[in-house]
Parts: structure tokens; sequence; C-alpha cells
């Protein structure tokens, strides 16, 4: 039996309680008037969202892009410069299309994105109100811009400074509600001819990744650390970047903060809250981790001298202050907190296997910052 739409089951619900001799009363149509118009629930395949208003509220500069937008959410933003940023996608459209005699045609990027245009709406957890026409326009140059940048001869506009306009771009590509599907940008690379070195291999993964280093917070994560990740093919580009564990291995690696860090950090903990990976959540876990151990800027200094952070700020309390107003506004329990009890829980297979002194004293300290957060 086919499963009927939101809509056809509230509609056959109202039908089924029938009304009294006299018609239905004020208040029951005022009930049934708001179950049609309640919106349906995000598709189980949404994964792309808006950060929560108690996310958002007094902190909207975070999650909104300031150079370009990419995806459907803010792209009628009146913050955003728009003429400039269509500009930059138009340039980029024109730059693959025409950069090689092997390149891809127009009519053959429509084709391919017209046909995965019901499986990119579905990847949002709202309803998005564009045409097919201007939904696929938008993957178009949205997804041909983002892959133009992996390009050396992508050609900046004159009076831009070629550095400082990528790190806003890439600042601008790792906010949660910033994002295209990662399948559309795997589809266009695959399709477009980027005179990548290796480009046999079809990993845009890789390229991808290697894109983003130089603002990641984890300075030496390298390439290795993604092909070992054991996480299933990222979402999006923000999710691309959020799994930085290695299964076996407790260390907290150098973490360099920058003035960018903040932005990713809060759009990190806006993902794992929107997706609902309340027993996973590895990167609150982190925060919150990070949070017990920076109170004051003497403590930033301790750790800057035992090379667990970097940072060119100057002010270094801030960072303090940043951490624990994330950890606050997440709602930092011990129950959301599944890194822990699964750092105790291999503590504990170790010790039966053969009891080591050092294994007992990081068990303490997980154990007492597991119990001193309880509620």
């Amino acid at each position: 039996m086919p499963m009927l739409n939101h809509m056809a089951v509230v509609e056959n619900r109202i039908a089924e309680n029938p009304s009294p001799p006299d018609g239905p009363s004020p208040l029951m149509l005022s009930l049934e008037d708001v179950l049609r118009k309640l919106p349906p629930q995000p598709q189980s395949t949404a994964h792309i969202y808006r950060v929560p208003r108690e996310l958002r509220k007094g902190n909207e500069h975070y999650y909104t892009p300031t150079t370009v937008s990419i995806g459907p959410l803010h792209a009628a933003n009146p913050s955003l410069d728009t003429a400039d940023g269509q500009q930059l996608k138009s340039r980029a459209l024109h730059h693959l299309l025409y950069r090689s005699q092997s390149g891809p045609t127009l009519g053959s990027l429509v084709q391919f994105l017209k046909g995965i245009e019901e499986e990119t709406r579905l990847c949002y957890a709202e309803k998005v109100d564009l045409s097919s026409d201007e939904f696929v326009k938008m993957m178009l140059l949205d997804g041909c811009f983002i892959l133009a940048l992996h390009t050396s001869d992508y050609p900046i506009p004159v009076g831009r400074e070629r550095g400082l306009l990528l790190q806003s771009i890439q600042q601008d590509l790792l906010l949660l509600e910033n994002q295209l599907p990662f399948f559309v940008l795997e589809g266009l690379f695959n399709l477009v001819d980027l005179g990548l070195p290796e480009r046999a291999d079809g990993n845009f993964r890789k390229y991808a990744f290697e894109f983003f280093i130089p603002i990641l917070p984890i300075r030496y994560m390298t390439l290795q650390v993604l092909e070992e990740s054991t996480s299933t093919p990222p979402t999006h580009l923000l999710e691309l970047i959020s799994d930085f564990s290695a299964d076996g291995a407790l260390k907290i690696p150098p973490l360099y903060i920058q003035e960018s860090t903040t932005y990713l950090f809060k759009n990190l903990l806006a993902l794992e809250k929107c997706s609902g990976a309340q027993t996973q959540s590895c990167f609150v876990s982190y925060l919150f981790l990070m949070d017990t151990l920076v109170d004051t800027e003497k403590d930033v200094e301790r750790l800057v001298s035992a090379g667990v952070l970097e940072t060119t700020l100057n002010d270094k309390q801030s960072f303090g202050v940043s951490l624990e107003r994330s950890c606050y506004q997440y709602g930092c329990r011990r129950r959301r907190l599944g890194i822990f009890p699964r750092c105790l829980q291999g503590f504990a297979r170790i010790l039966r296997l053969q009891p080591c002194p050092m294994a007992c004293k990081f068990q303490a300290v997980l154990l007492r910052v597991e119990m001193g957060h309880s509620e």
C-alpha cells in the first residue's frame, strides 16, 4: 500500500470524525485549520538544516555567509552582496565550461542535475520554494563555483586579493546553512575536467579536504586521517571535516586557534544538535573536555606551552569565554557526552587484558570528568 503524504493523512483523519447535526463548532474548525496548516516533518534523508533559534539568537553572524551563498537557504539573503556573489559564480561556470576542449557541455550538466533534483530537494529539512528551473540553476552555479576554487587558474575579480577572498569563501563553505549535498558536488566533479593531478581516481573527497586544511583548527590533520576515518561518506562539506577520531588512540592533537575557529566550532555544534546524534556527540564531548581545561588566560598559556594549543590571537582569554558560552548554549549534559563512556569502556578492556598504571590514571581522570558533570 503506498504511503500517504502528510496532507492526505490529515484530510483523511478529519473526514473520519463525524460532524454534529448543527455542523462543526468554531473550536473544531479552528483546530482543523491548525492541522491543515501544520508543515510536514523533515524527511529522514534531510541533513542540511537551519540552525535552531536557541543557538542562533545573538550569534547570527556565526551562521550567516558574508561573501557567497551556497544552496537555497541564503540565496535571497539581503545582507549579502548578491550581485558580487552571482558574478563569482557565473565566472566559475564559464571557466569550467571553456577551460579545455574536453569539457562538458552546458546541456549535459543541466541534464545531470535535473536527474538528481528530487533527491537533492529531500536533503533540506525545510521545503525549498524554488521552481525546478530555479533550483537546477542554483545547483549548477553553486556547484561549479565550489569546483572552480580547486583550479589554480580560476580568475579572481579585479580589486580582490586572492588570499583574503579564498579565506572568506572557505569560512562560508563550512557553515551549516550554506551547503549543497556532497553527492551533487561529486557528480559534477566526475563530469568536469579540473585539470587536477591524479584526476583518474575520482576522489573529490580528497581534493575538498585539502582545500580546507589552511583553516582547520586541527592544524596537522593529514589525508591519512581522512583515509583512516571510519565514518560513512559525508553528506556535505561541513560533515567532511567533522570526524577527527581515530580508533584505538586517545590523544589531544594540537589545536590551532584563529579568527575562523569560533565560526567552525559553532557550526559543528549546530550540526550535531540538528542531526540528533546525541549518543555519538564526539565533537561536543571534545569541546567540553577543552572547556574543562581552559578557564583563564593562564590556562591558555599553559596549553600553548604544552603544545596542546597554538594561537595567533592577542586576546587569549576570549577563546576560553567562547568555549564556555558554546557549551552553555548547546546545553551540555552527561547523557550527551557520548565519547566519555566509550573511552571508559575502552580503558576497562585494556586493564582486563594487561594492567597499566598510566591507563589507570587516564581512566580516573575521565571518570572524574564524567561524574563531575552529572545532573
